[in-house]
């Protein structure tokens, strides 16, 4: 017979154990998520330490309580800090917030799941500013190990953030602690600086599973860059979003490691990141919306990529991206750091900003915005797409999108850096996102020579999730699943539905069943 929960039992021995002021039930907590996914929570608990999570995980496997670990819950568009399951306990963990290890010589750390971009940012500017924070262009508030474990990826090297874990500690189900071989074996100088240790590699068992409470990770970080630039190409009308594709791959297999970051953005997405809007009344179509794209002077796609390194490296980088982007009609516009400050400058005297179309001086803001993410400095400003139909009212605290009633969903593809392909699954989906009555904002960061994530942003009233946004995604889902790819990061509810009668699946229950056999941590999470 099914073991039946000691929920009160449990929130008795929270209270005890982390204060009572920091076991929030559910109706005093912030809403979990942008998407509108509905999950009934028991409540929040706010532990301090890794001994207070591991006492928290004892009375959880003794009153049978499922608990949910995040970070600081702000998994924007993926179901924010919402349980893949129902009646689960959330452990927030930002409460743990330390910084420690730092190594100035050689960009090493090691950061607590509480650890956000902002705070990690702010640490290394005030103690010398050699190294860069990685950073998404998502809030200064978002935690470093929770978007590590979600492998994440942003504007500024390591772009792939996992890729910059050195090592990992974690506290399993039933109270052991997991550190790497190197670690048990008395190497932790080594193992904090060779992130692959020896042995079978473990660490990458706790990225995007419930294996465990990860508690601290060590995190190699780039160097500031001598320089950054951007360069911009805005494509002519008859150039297509199959070439660019293609031209954007011919550039990564000729340029240097210099060249960190390449995105193709469609009009409409450039069209929600300056906040411009129809006419109240216009119908919301394809055509309207080009036509406020041409009057703002948005061109169909815009390649927008980023630079740093030295000023030899950028020139060279720079001759080569010209060489290839030739062969295509369209404007090319490369801009260093000090040239856009200039350049802003000039358009914040009167007489000029006055002829100057607003969605022209809303993308220059914005690239300042992306000079800050280069150098590790995170912005809002990105995270202000979620508010494009919303609104954001002057004078409220910070952005927080699932408190203020926004409505984002996200569905990152994996694609093949082939235009023809790329472009005929951009037109199915885009498709469906019309016929339904939404917008298709689409943004393609280029991962390498061979890939690319085709990202699209859904932006709605988070109440129609149920009825209309959930069975959008699932056939859109369906669509792509059919052409044999696949998103990179799922959805919660995505999670929820995955098959569990495959080969993958059974090693990580296998695994999962030998530290927690009730499946009390992350319950329902790849497993």
């Amino acid at each position: 017979m099914p073991v039946v929960p000691s929920v009160s039992e449990f929130i008795s021995a929270a209270r005890t154990i982390c204060g009572a002021e920091h076991v929030a039930m559910d109706e005093k907590s912030e809403t979990h998520c942008t998407s509108g996914v509905q999950r009934h929570v028991v409540a929040t608990i706010f532990p301090r330490n890794a001994e207070e999570i591991s006492a928290l995980l004892s009375s959880a496997r003794e009153h049978h309580v499922p608990v949910s670990p995040v970070s600081t819950g702000r998994n924007w568009g993926y179901g924010g800090d919402a349980p893949v399951t129902e009646n689960a306990v959330i452990l927030n963990l930002s409460r743990l917030n330390r910084i420690s290890d730092y190594d100035p010589v050689l960009g090493v750390v090691t950061v607590e799941p509480g650890v956000t971009q902002g705070q990690l940012s702010e640490f290394l500017k005030k103690n010398g500013n050699k190294f860069a924070c990685f950073v998404t262009g998502s809030s200064p508030e978002c935690s470093l190990v929770g978007n590590a474990l979600e492998r994440g990826y942003g504007a500024n090297p390591p772009t792939d953030h996992y890729a910059a874990v050195m090592s990992l500690s974690a506290i399993m189900p039933d109270g052991s602690v997991y550190q790497p071989l190197m670690s048990e074996l008395g190497a932790g100088q080594a193992d904090r600086l060779y992130r692959w240790g020896i042995g079978p590699y473990l660490d990458g068992l706790f990225s995007q599973s419930g294996l465990g409470v990860v508690v601290g990770m060590t995190l190699m970080l780039a160097p500031q860059p001598e320089e950054t630039a951007m360069v911009f190409f805005a494509s002519a009308p008859e150039v297509s979003l199959a070439d660019l594709v293609d031209m954007i791959r011919d550039i990564r297999m000729s340029s240097s490691d210099c060249l960190i970051s390449m995105k193709i953005l469609n009009q409409l997405y450039l069209t929600a990141l300056a906040g411009l809007h129809l006419d109240e009344g216009q119908e919301k179509s394809a055509e309207n919306f080009a036509a406020l794209g041409r009057k703002n002077h948005m061109p169909a796609y815009k390649v927008v990529g980023m630079l740093s390194g030295t000023p030899r490296q950028i020139k060279a980088t720079l001759k080569d991206m010209r060489r290839v982007t030739r062969r295509y009609k369209g404007r090319f516009l490369s801009l260093t750091q000090k040239q856009t400050g200039l350049l802003q400058t000039l358009i914040g005297l009167p007489l000029v900003s006055s002829v100057v179309p607003k969605g022209l001086q809303e993308q220059l803001r914005i690239l300042e915005r992306s000079y800050d993410l280069i150098r590790g400095i995170p912005s809002e400003k990105m995270l202000e797409l979620a508010y494009w139909k919303r609104g954001h009212r002057e004078g409220e605290r910070g952005l927080h999108p699932a408190r203020d009633g926004c409505g984002l969903l996200w569905m990152p593809f994996i694609v093949p850096n082939k235009g023809e392909v790329t472009e005929t699954l951009h037109h199915e989906i885009a498709a469906q996102i019309w016929a339904a009555g939404l917008e298709p904002l689409m943004g393609l960061t280029h991962l390498n020579q061979a890939s690319s994530v085709m990202l699209y942003g859904l932006i709605y009233e988070p109440e129609n999730y149920e009825e209309h946004i959930k069975p959008l995604h699932e056939k859109i889902t369906a669509c792509v699943r059919r052409s044999g790819l696949m998103a990179y990061r799922l959805h919660v509810d995505e999670i929820a539905t995955l098959p569990k009668d495959n080969t993958a699946q059974r090693i990580t229950r296998a695994v999962k069943t030998e530290f927690d056999p009730e499946d009390i941590v992350g319950r329902g999470r790849f497993n």
